[in-house]
C-alpha cells in the first residue's frame, strides 16, 4: 500500500493507492494517528498534486554516511521538508549544491534503544529522501546554513507501507536533466535502513512522524539552478524536484 498526501480542488487530504494502481482513495484523518478509513472520493494520480507525504512533527535524523562502519547523525528541521515537484531553492550564500540519495523510514511510535530486528514494528513505512546540502568538503558538522536550510529535504513520492519490503538489492538511479548521473543498489549499504533506525534510536528518542535516513546510496555535486533532479528507487517510486534560485 502507498500512502499519499495530496491537493485537489484546493483541498489537502490523505489517500491510499495500491501498488500498480493509479486510483487514489481519499481517507479520513492522518493515517499515522488514525485507522485507514475511506472518506468517499476516488481520484486518479494524474488529477491530484502530490505533496510531501508526511510533515515530520519533530525532526529528520540524517545518517552522515553508509559506506563505513562509523555512524553519526545530524538533524534537519521539519521546515526543510518539501514534496514531489517542489523546487529546491539555492540559498544566497551558496553557488551550487550537492545531493545524497537516501532511503527514509517514517516512524509510527515513540521509541528508544531499538534492536534492528524490532525496527519494523515501529516503522510506518518507507520513502525516497533527497538530502540536499552544501558542496562536499565545505559543510560543517551540523551546520544549519549548510545542511538544514529550507527546501533541503525533498521526500516522496509517497510512503510505501509494506512490512515485508526487502532492501537486499533494490536498484536506484539519480538523473540530472533526464541523463543518468549515477546508479547504485541498496546492496551497497554497509548498514541496512533498519540498522540505521536502531542506531538513531540509541542517540535520541524517536517520535511518531520522525524520519530517519539510511545514509548515502548515491552522492553527486555541482548541482545548479535550472537543473531537474529525478530519483528512481525500485519499490519506492520516483521523486522529481527542479532546482531554482531563491
Amino acid at each position: 500500500m502507498r500512502v499519499l498526501r495530496f491537493e485537489v480542488s484546493g483541498q489537502i487530504m490523505f489517500g491510499v493507492c495500491e501498488e500498480n494502481s493509479d486510483k487514489v482513495v481519499a481517507i479520513k484523518g492522518d493515517p499515522l494517528f488514525s485507522p485507514v478509513e475511506p472518506s468517499g472520493p476516488i481520484y486518479s494520480l494524474e488529477e491530484v498534486k502530490l505533496l510531501s507525504p508526511v510533515i515530520p512533527r519533530s525532526k529528520v535524523l540524517c545518517a552522515r554516511e553508509n559506506q563505513t562502519s562509523e555512524v553519526s547523525f545530524y538533524i534537519k528541521p521539519n521546515t526543510s521538508v518539501i514534496g514531489p515537484d517542489d523546487p529546491i531553492l539555492l540559498p544566497a550564500h551558496l553557488s551550487e549544491l550537492a545531493v545524497s540519495v537516501e532511503v527514509g523510514a517514517v516512524l509510527k511510535t515513540m521509541c528508544r534503544d531499538l534492536r534492528p530486528q524490532d525496527v519494523d514494528s515501529s516503522v510506518f513505512g518507507w520513502l525516497i529522501l533527497l538530502n540536499v546540502h552544501a558542496p562536499f568538503g565545505r559543510h560543517l558538522p551540523g551546520s544549519m546554513n549548510e545542511m538544514g536550510f529550507d527546501t533541503s529535504c525533498p521526500i516522496g513520492p509517497w510512503v510505501t507501507v509494506k512490512p515485508d519490503l526487502e532492501f537486499a538489492d533494490l536498484s536506484v538511479a539519480l538523473r540530472v536533466d533526464d541523463e543518468v548521473e549515477k546508479t547504485a543498489s541498496t546492496a551497497d549499504l554497509i548498514r541496512s535502513p533498519q540498522e540505521s533506525v536502531a542506531l538513531a534510536s540509541h542517540s535520541c528518542t524517536l517520535l511518531p512522524g520522525d524520519i530517519v535516513t539510511s545514509g548515502n546510496l548515491i552522492e553527486a555535486d555541482g548541482i545548479v539552478p535550472g537543473q531537474v533532479l529525478k530519483v528512481d528507487l525500485a519499490g519506492l517510486g520516483t521523486l522529481r524536484n527542479p532546482v531554482m534560485k531563491r
